[in-house]
């Protein structure tokens, strides 16, 4: 049941190990929030750090598949608005490359649908500056 909950805690329903015996249960319930579970596709975003070498100059970075679906409690889901990929250091870039990065899910209670790769693919296309 979705809602709010109230969970009556006695000690026949605690499990111990055996030869042990509860006899006392405090607090004697507990209110727990239950959230239907959802999917949601959502963009993917490169996370970029750093700067290119000069002479380079960014012309363009491209994430495939550009969405993923996550899974998780209805209301945390509503809040993710994209989700972002491990840092790519710049300063590394020596030319147009691709390379692939893992997804960085940091939302609580939130994970990756079954079906989906839990990496991404980042293409990064750059040119050299002018007067170069």
């Amino acid at each position: 049941m979705s809602g709010v909950n109230h969970i009556r805690l006695t000690p026949d329903n605690v499990r111990v190990p055996l030869g042990t015996e509860v006899t006392k249960v405090a607090p004697s319930s507990v209110r727990i929030r239950l959230e239907d579970i959802k999917a949601r596709s959502v963009p993917v975003k490169a996370h970029l750090t750093g700067k290119l070498p000069r002479p380079l100059r960014l012309q363009g970075v491209v994430v495939e598949p550009p969405e993923i679906v996550l899974q998780g409690p209805a209301g945390n889901l509503k809040r993710v608005r994209e989700i972002f990929t491990e840092p790519i250091d710049l300063g590394e870039v020596m030319e147009s490359t691709q390379m692939a990065v893992a997804l960085e899910i940091t939302a609580p209670q939130l994970r990756l649908a079954p079906d989906q790769p839990s990496q991404v693919t980042v293409y990064i296309r750059v040119e050299k500056g002018k007067g170069s």
